[in-house]
């Protein structure tokens, strides 16, 4: 590597390190570059994400590997004023036109990796949008997804969005 990338490179991790999540937002621990926000006020999916989209500028949160979820599902459960809700994540399906395809609202692909309630992904169409859970004795099994409508259950919801670095 040149001396100039090598200084470019530390000039980013640098800037990088000292960026932080602006209040009230909580950064990502276990992935810097990554900032949540809890809305502890139950709404739909539909409108959690356009809160999310718009007025926050982020996505409802996207979890690509177990160790994420277990980082937001911390954050949320330190934060809810009623854990017996869950929380809505980003995954849905709701455009592939009944295709079955989930994808997360930022738009990323749903890697191998899922979480899905009872080890199975779920089948009924009119089930769009998902949510963790909560339910079961264990840690891991509180982390478990499930689908449901994304308009007629309301549930809290976390907000994530890129660490912008100025």
């Amino acid at each position: 590597m040149s001396g100039l990338t090598c200084l470019i490179l530390s000039s980013l991790l640098v800037a990088y390190a000292s960026a932080q999540c602006p209040s009230p937002w909580e950064p990502n621990t276990l992935y810097p570059g990554f900032c949540y926000y809890h809305y502890v006020f139950p709404v739909s999916w539909d409108t959690a994400n356009t809160i999310c989209q718009i007025f926050a500028g982020g996505d409802l949160a996207s979890i690509d590997e177990f160790e994420e979820g277990t980082v937001i599902y911390d954050y949320w459960n330190r934060t809810a004023i009623d854990q017996s809700l869950g929380y809505w994540i980003g995954l849905t399906d709701i455009h592939d036109s009944g295709l079955g395809t989930r994808q997360w609202t930022d738009w990323t692909s749903l890697q191998g990796k899922t979480n899905w309630q009872g080890g199975q992904r779920p089948t009924d169409t009119s089930e769009d949008c998902v949510y963790v859970a909560n339910e079961g004795d264990t840690d891991e099994e509180r982390k478990q997804w499930r689908a449901t409508s994304c308009t007629l259950v309301l549930k809290t919801f976390i907000c994530e969005r890129k660490l912008v670095i100025n």
